[in-house]
């Protein structure tokens, strides 16, 4: 906060002001990635199993067979990189199953994973001053 309240208004230039006005709300979009990634990233695992796992539209068998081993795994730990591998097959497979639900007119699936996806959008938002 103090980059961008008391050292940007100082800078001689306007690109240096930017500049440090940029970082400084980078920094801030940073910190908050730092304090809620396990948490939603987790939410966001626990979703996608439940989505998952409520399957009433059968997918393609070669899709609905790796949504089954995904189904069996969960992450290494709880460091952000296992949680992120984790989290980036279960985006993969949501992927390929909305693209699925849509071309097949499976609606009501469609409708539940684009209402994770304004949820995912939201807990993923920055929280930034105006």
């Amino acid at each position: 906060m103090k980059l961008a309240m008391s050292v940007a208004p100082e800078t001689q230039s306007a690109y240096a002001a930017s500049n440090a006005g940029m970082i400084a709300m980078l920094m801030q979009c940073l910190a908050q990635d730092f304090d809620r990634a396990a948490a939603v990233r987790t939410q966001d695992l626990d979703e996608l199993v439940a989505l998952f796992e409520s399957l009433r539209d059968v997918p393609p068998e070669p899709l609905a067979n790796r949504i089954a081993t995904f189904l069996r795994g969960s992450a290494e730990s709880l460091r952000i990189e296992h949680l992120n591998a984790r989290h980036a097959q279960g985006m993969e497979l949501l992927i390929e199953l909305h693209a699925w639900a849509e071309e097949v007119d499976a609606d009501e699936l469609d409708q539940e994973i684009w209402n994770f996806l304004i949820r995912h959008a939201d807990r993923h938002a920055y929280q930034l001053p105006v």
